[in-house]
């Protein structure tokens, strides 16, 4: 056979096995194996065979003969097990304890004479149970019989019997009379639930009775005309009505897991009310009580937060790495005052306290306020020395921290550099010795500048001159001064009050070739013929006419260039006259098709500067014969 009860209900069972408090055998006959699933606690039987341990673990105030049980201190509640069957006779007087039978049997009677405590009988089988030989009613405080089987008889006396577990009696003899059926027996001190102590706070629904002394559990004797029954309780912490009462024990006294008024998580104080009700259907039951529960706040364990290794980076970094508490979540702080989840950034370089602590519930408290130091370092960035240049500072090799702009000879910032890391620019080395004249001619004589070059670098310096002149009405004379760095230069320059100008190919209208210079303009003329090229000063094309007026600056030679093939009436430029350059001089009188302009020159017979009938007519006789055309170069 296979239970599966809930994880909380399956829980306490194990707790109690583990104690040695609930035998192994409870609740069937044989043993149970506990075994844990993610969802349920499942318990299993798995018959009567019964698991030996290799060493026994003997349980603290434990003993193994009835003389050692009975010199127990009072109220120690000392454990009797049995290493063999007894025949003969057992007699209990102290007043509680716990009689282990270990699967051993008591052939004989078993006296148990408690007056002022509970004795519970567990894991095996007896006789007869009595209080002392002969009818005795001093004997008044009950006995709880946990999976024990009575062969015979039990002489009741004045006390009360409850069987819990797999409990059998063959006879109950009540002797005083005074024994009650279990659905009319009403309130029983020995058996009120009592509350649980030392609840604290853990996060999961907690049961909020005792169930180590089996209180709220308890079967009762039956009479002897019906099955053995067990009380049921029936809890809530609503208002004492009725159909707000669940059941809180099942079969065999086991807690009833569902009985959600049975458990609770949050810490506070709870009030539970029962009620007595022998057989579960709740019919009223005989009274109701209640008992308060508290559950503690629970008290966190806090592992610190570790500061992070930084260094400077220009941005917000975070400062620790979370800690964590076994309750709630830490909160941080920067003050000490204002505390929040989020873990605390930093930009600047320099030291941080961080403080944390977990902030108070309803269901735990606050922990201890912690702090440690953090740091975010500078960062060092190393320069690489510079050489200074002619207009440029150079550099130191240094370390320098952006954040705070200082320099340091260490990457470390331990030695500050005071003095300046700048190596300053060396300035130019010009070469004052020889400098260079520039003589540009103007409108009203000459631009004069003077240059300074810088033997370092080779850059140069400017300076533009202040001109003065001074003419005899032969020559000029012009002075240029120039002030650099404080010294004064000077430079001279004279020249002729005339110009010379030479002609090729041409002449000069008034026949001479010096020209002064308020008179500084000559015609020149090449010859009369159309093979005139142009005026060339070198091999500059400055004019194509024939008569030019020259305007002179300068000694000056000019040549006037002829075309040495020009033959004129060669309209097409071929070497020869012929009808294709009648055509188009033709085409081009009558606007069809017009020459250009070095065609117009070949075609311009009678040169009178246009191509019209008159050149055509002479084009014609010569191609005829009757007139040639004289080419003149």
């Amino acid at each position: 056979m296979t239970k599966t009860i809930k994880k909380a209900a399956a829980a306490l069972l194990a707790l109690a096995l583990a104690a040695g408090t609930i035998p192994a055998e409870f609740g069937a006959r044989g043993s149970f194996t506990v075994t844990a699933s993610a969802e349920t606690e499942e318990v299993t039987e798995v018959g009567n065979e019964k698991e030996e341990p290799d060493e026994p673990v003997i349980a603290p105030n434990t003993f193994f003969t009835v003389a050692e049980f009975e010199a127990a201190e009072p109220g120690s509640n000392p454990t009797l097990v049995l290493q063999d069957n007894i025949y003969g006779p057992i007699i209990i007087t102290r007043d509680d304890g716990v009689i282990d039978l270990n699967g051993f049997s008591i052939n004989g009677y078993l006296n148990l004479q408690n007056k002022n405590g509970i004795l519970i009988v567990k894991n095996g089988s007896v006789d007869c149970i009595d209080d002392t030989s002969g009818a005795c009613y001093e004997y008044t405080y009950p006995v709880i019989l946990i999976n024990v089987t009575v062969r015979n008889v039990i002489f009741g006396g004045n006390r009360k019997f409850y069987y819990l577990g797999n409990t059998t009696v063959r006879t109950f003899a009540t002797e005083s009379g005074t024994y009650e059926p279990a659905d009319s027996t009403g309130f029983n001190a020995y058996a009120d639930p009592v509350a649980k102590e030392g609840l604290v706070y853990n996060g999961e629904p907690q049961l909020l009775i005792d169930d180590s002394s089996f209180k709220g559990t308890f079967g009762v004797v039956p009479t002897a005309d019906e099955e053995q029954r067990y009380f049921t309780y029936y809890f809530t912490r609503g208002e004492q009505e009725s159909d707000t009462y669940e059941a809180g024990t099942v079969d065999d006294g086991v807690i009833n897991a569902e009985c959600a008024p049975l458990y609770a998580a949050d810490a506070g104080e709870y009030t539970v009310y029962y009620m007595w009700d022998c057989d579960g259907e709740f019919d009223g039951g005989t009274g109701n009580n209640s008992f308060t529960v508290t559950i503690d706040k629970a008290i966190p364990e806090v592992t610190a937060p570790t500061a992070n290794e930084l260094t400077y980076n220009g941005e917000a970094q975070e400062l620790v790495t979370a800690g964590s508490s076994t309750f709630g979540k830490l909160s941080y702080s920067l003050d000490g005052e204002t505390y929040s989840e989020e873990i605390p950034t930093a930009t600047a370089a320099g030291k941080y306290t961080v403080w944390y602590k977990v902030e108070e519930t309803s269901n735990w408290e606050s922990s201890e306020v912690g702090s440690l130091e953090v740091t975010i370092d500078h960062l060092y960035t190393k320069h690489e020395k510079a050489d200074a240049t002619c207009t440029e500072d150079g550099a130191k090799e240094v370390y320098w921290t952006n954040e705070l702009g200082e320099f340091f000879s260490d990457d470390k910032g331990e030695n500050e550099i005071d003095s300046s890391v700048v190596i300053p620019a060396k300035g130019h080395d010009y070469d004052t010795e020889a400098p260079v004249w520039t003589w540009t001619k103007s409108e009203n004589g000459f631009d004069v500048g003077i240059q300074f070059k810088c033997k370092t670098c080779g850059d140069t310096e400017d300076i533009k001159a202040e001109v003065s002149s001074k003419d005899d009405g032969k020559q000029t004379t012009y002075t240029a001064i120039a002030v650099f760095d404080e010294k004064t230069y000077t430079d001279t320059k004279i020249f002729d009050d005339t110009y010379t100008v030479t002609v090729k190919g041409g002449t000069i209208a008034d026949g001479e070739k010096e020209v002064y210079l308020y008179d500084d303009k000559i015609v020149i003329e090449a010859k009369d013929t159309p093979a005139f090229a142009g005026w060339y000063i070198g091999e500059e094309l400055v004019s194509t006419e024939q008569a030019y007026c020259l305007t002179v600056t300068e000694d000056t030679e000019i040549e006037a260039k002829y075309d040495e093939n020009f033959i004129l009436g060669d309209v097409n430029s071929d070497g020869k006259i012929n009808i294709n350059d009648l055509s188009k001089a033709a085409a081009h009188v009558k606007g069809k098709r017009m020459l250009t302009a070095d065609q117009i020159r070949r075609a311009d017979i009678n040169r009178d500067g246009s191509v019209n009938v008159t050149d055509i007519i002479r084009i014609a006789a010569h191609i005829k014969g009757k007139k040639l055309i004289v080419n003149d170069r």
